[in-house]
C-alpha cells in the first residue's frame, strides 16, 4: 500500500490525521497504523483537555460527539507535599471565569472512540498492525509491519508513544 502520511493511533496522531486529511483534502491518504484492538483498554484513564485541545478538536469536528461525556474543571489547587503530611497548604489557586472552564476531563476511550469516528468520516484509512521496521527513502519511505505487510508512504509522523519503534 502506498500513502502520503501515516500517523500512530493516540489521541495525538488521530488529532494529527484528521487534521491532515481536512487541510490537505480527500485526494490525499492517510492510514493510522495502530497494533491495539479497536476497542478501549476498558480502564479507567482519564484526560485532562485544555481550551487549546478543545479548540482542535472543534476545529475537526470531534467535540461535539466527546462534549456529552466530559466533566469542565471549575477549580484547581496545586498542593505541595506528600498524601501522608499532616498539613498540606495549597500552593496555587485557579477557578474559571464566567462562561468557560479551565479545562475538561474525559475518559480517555471516550477521546480516542471520538477521534476514530471523526478520523473515518473524513476517510482516513486505519491500518492494524504492530511496527517492525523502518527505512528512510529520498521520495518514499518504507514501513515493514509485523506479519510481512509493508507501507509506503511520503511522510511518516511517529505518533506512537514513548516507546516508539519508530523514533528509535
Amino acid at each position: 500500500m502506498e500513502f502520503r502520511d501515516v500517523a500512530g493511533a493516540g489521541a495525538a496522531g488521530l488529532a494529527l490525521a484528521a487534521a491532515l486529511k481536512q487541510a490537505l483534502g480527500r485526494r490525499l491518504r492517510i492510514a493510522v497504523v495502530d497494533p491495539r484492538p479497536e476497542e478501549g483498554d476498558g480502564g479507567l484513564r482519564t484526560v485532562a483537555l485544555s481550551q487549546g485541545s478543545r479548540a482542535l478538536l472543534t476545529r475537526i469536528g470531534a467535540w461535539d460527539g466527546l462534549a456529552p461525556l466530559t466533566q469542565p474543571i471549575l477549580k484547581m489547587s496545586i498542593f505541595d507535599g506528600g498524601v501522608r503530611d499532616a498539613v498540606r497548604i495549597a500552593q496555587l489557586n485557579f477557578e474559571a471565569g464566567k462562561g468557560e472552564p479551565l479545562a475538561h476531563m474525559a475518559f480517555n476511550d471516550d477521546l480516542i472512540a471520538a477521534l476514530r469516528k471523526t478520523c473515518e468520516a473524513l476517510g482516513v484509512e486505519s491500518v492494524r498492525g504492530a511496527v517492525a521496521g523502518f527505512a528512510p527513502g529520498p521520495q518514499i519511505a518504507s514501513i515493514d509491519l509485523v506479519g510481512d505487510e509493508k507501507l509506503r508512504a511520503r511522510l511518516v509522523v511517529a505518533g506512537d508513544g514513548a516507546r516508539s519503534k519508530l523514533r528509535e
